[in-house]
């Protein structure tokens, strides 16, 4: 099986991450979408273009929530 054929393959077309290949051949999966929370509860969401206003996946997600310990 070459590359192309396992990253066209339909079972790997809706992963939570991107699959490529580095200069070295080596596999690299990298998340697609990316949510942080910070100590304050801010939520900052990222996708593989940057920084979103809000999640694509939940948009009705807040954008702080609150912590709690």
């Amino acid at each position: 099986m070459q590359w192309h054929e396992v990253c066209e393959h339909p079972s790997l077309q809706n992963l939570p991450f991107k699959i490529e290949l580095n200069e070295r051949g080596q596999i690299l999966m990298s998340p697609v979408k990316v949510w942080v929370c910070n100590e304050d509860g801010a939520v900052r969401f990222f996708d593989i273009n940057g920084e979103l206003n809000n999640s694509n996946l939940v948009p009705s997600f807040p954008n702080k929530v609150r912590i709690m310990v």
